[in-house]
């Protein structure tokens, strides 16, 4: 290994992006991490293409992917999405920059399911975060907008989220026997998963930046892949 070849894969090192991907069982997100990887490797390999997009198996336990995204190293921590494995979820949330989670959006039977699993991880009520804060604080002015704002649903992680709509390719052929539009149903799982997470769209982090944001894809098809690398690769995912 040369010496600029050091240098590089320092500075990728330097500008890592940790992703902790997270779902339901058959979401596709190991698909997803396998297209992703395909999609932004610098060498094509048509044979490894079609092994990684063909023998997709459950994942037990996880596995981290890791690959450049302009100037950033992207490493995706992918973890099973059975039942078993859910309550171990908040033990890898450690240095995560980005949490992509992963609906399958043409399987609306599961969807109620999975926003619930996705709440369970991040939602939390102000009062139990600000709790202590408040503790042997004086009385003062405003006490009734404090308790107005206490136990309202806030979003405990500190990190950037990534919403992806997955298998847009199963309702775009009419696969999964949706009798509306593509676009109707992507903006009622939008509204659905806004609705279950009590957000509001406008939220953000006060610098006009979403705190949470969507992406549609197919990782089948690698259909809408490229604005969830842009999202993966942008400064403020760091």
């Amino acid at each position: 290994m040369g010496l600029l070849t050091i240098i590089k894969k320092q500075k990728q090192k330097d500008k890592e992006v940790k992703c902790l991907l997270l779902g339901l069982d058959n979401s596709g997100k190991s698909t997803l991490v396998n297209r992703l990887q395909i999609s932004c490797s610098n060498e094509k390999q048509p044979s490894l293409e079609v092994d990684k997009m063909t023998e997709i198996t459950p994942t037990i336990g996880f596995r981290i992917i890791s690959f450049p995204i302009k100037d950033n190293l992207i490493s995706i921590w992918d973890i099973g999405g059975q039942t078993s494995l859910r309550p171990f979820w908040n033990n890898y949330f450690d240095k995560t920059n980005i949490l992509i989670w992963c609906i399958d959006i043409s399987d609306l039977n599961r969807l109620h399911e999975s926003i619930n699993e996705l709440r369970k991880l991040l939602i939390t009520k102000s009062c139990d975060v600000e709790g202590e804060q408040g503790e042997g604080e004086g009385d003062g002015d405003g006490d009734g907008d404090a308790e107005a704002e206490a136990g309202k649903d806030v979003i405990a992680v500190d990190c950037k989220i990534i919403i992806v709509l997955n298998k847009v390719d199963l309702i775009s052929r009419g696969d999964c026997g949706a009798t509306t539009g593509q676009e109707d149903i992507e903006n009622q799982v939008r509204l659905r998963v806004v609705s279950g997470l009590s957000l509001s769209l406008a939220d953000d982090d006060g610098d006009g930046s979403p705190r949470v944001s969507f992406v549609t894809c197919s990782a089948l098809t690698g259909v809408g892949l490229r604005p969830l690398a842009e999202e993966l690769s942008s400064p403020d995912s760091l």
